[in-house]
């Protein structure tokens, strides 16, 4: 009867083990997915404002030359 307690905790042990690893997997997965997508919409969003800065820079260029 002891051993099959100690059989069952040890299984449950087990179980409980490859549910964290799997879980850990299934997290570090999803984490990285979201730096990745961050890290893309930063790029996009920096090369949105260099293309805003640079229009901008040019207009108020443009503006100065037509006003001297």
């Amino acid at each position: 009867m002891i051993h099959m307690e100690d059989e069952k905790n040890k299984n449950l042990k087990h179980i409980i083990k490859n549910f964290k690893i799997d879980m850990m997997k299934y997290i570090n997965h999803h984490h990285n997915a979201c730096i990745k997508a961050f890290e893309e919409n930063e790029k996009k969003n920096s090369m949105s404002c260099s293309i805003n800065c640079h229009d901008t820079e040019e207009n108020i260029c443009s503006l100065i030359l037509i006003a001297t």
